[in-house]
């Protein structure tokens, strides 16, 4: 009997390595994607514990899944297919620098301790690269759909706070050629220092104007002013300033 539920089991088995290694499969995209969260809980973990061996053990076997996922993928969409598409390029540069603070990394820092200096500059720039697999995360809005539609509407919803943000710098921009022009015009006395910092030039009184749209320092600056313009004047400018920025745009 166990001769005829051999070829069963075997039949079973074949399934279920087929389904797992089945790219377009439910069942890889979660396993990639417990691989993503346990590789994001690791990178939290070794800022409470630095760089430990079991870490970085467990770092070289998230980055081996990760290659051997980038290697299926292309195994089944095809080398041309494959890195056509933006996403798959993402991913290829991820587990790239992964790659590389894995392996090459290690080596090149041996070599500064013991040769050169400008191979440690090397290691640093490799060094740097670890940031980026903090960007892995972003690999869980591709592989779970429902996250994906999520990311989705968050993309069309920034189209429209980018133009919401194109019509405060222009507003910004209108009341920084004013102050600019005006500041100029006024004696500020022992204040000249001041309006200077704040309205010197265009770049400096766009920056002012930026700060006072988060409603930060308005009331400092429209003290300072009112004691050489009349203060009915300078609240006018300030509140429709203000009413238009960190008010009307904010709530589109």
């Amino acid at each position: 009997s166990d001769r005829g539920h051999s070829p069963s089991r075997c039949t079973c088995l074949r399934k279920f390595v087929h389904v797992i290694v089945d790219v377009d499969s439910a069942l890889f995209n979660i396993i990639v994607g417990m691989v993503i969260l346990l590789n994001i809980i690791l990178q939290g973990a070794e800022t409470f514990y630095g760089h430990t061996q079991l870490l970085q053990d467990l770092e070289l076997a998230c980055t081996a899944v990760f290659s051997m996922e980038i290697a299926l993928r292309i195994r089944h969409h095809g080398f041309h297919e494959f890195f056509t598409s933006f996403t798959h390029c993402f991913d290829t540069f991820l587990v790239t620098c992964s790659v590389l603070n894995q392996i090459i990394l290690p080596t090149l820092e041996h070599l500064h301790m013991c040769k050169s200096h400008s191979i440690g500059n090397i290691a640093f720039v490799f060094s740097c690269l670890r940031s980026f697999r903090i960007l892995r995360v972003v690999r869980l809005f591709t592989i779970f759909n429902e996250l994906h539609i999520l990311l989705s509407a968050f993309v069309e919803a920034m189209k429209t706070v980018a133009w919401i943000g194109v019509i405060g710098m222009v507003v910004d921009y209108m009341f920084a050629v004013s102050m600019v022009n005006l500041a100029q015009q006024v004696d500020w006395g022992e204040d000249a220092d001041l309006i200077n910092a704040w309205f010197g030039n265009l770049w400096k009184a766009m920056r002012t104007f930026f700060i006072v749209m988060t409603l930060a320092e308005w009331d400092s600056i429209a003290l300072t002013l009112e004691k050489h313009i009349h203060p009915a004047l300078v609240y006018a400018a300030a509140a429709l300033y203000i009413l238009t920025t960190a008010f009307s745009l904010v709530s589109l």
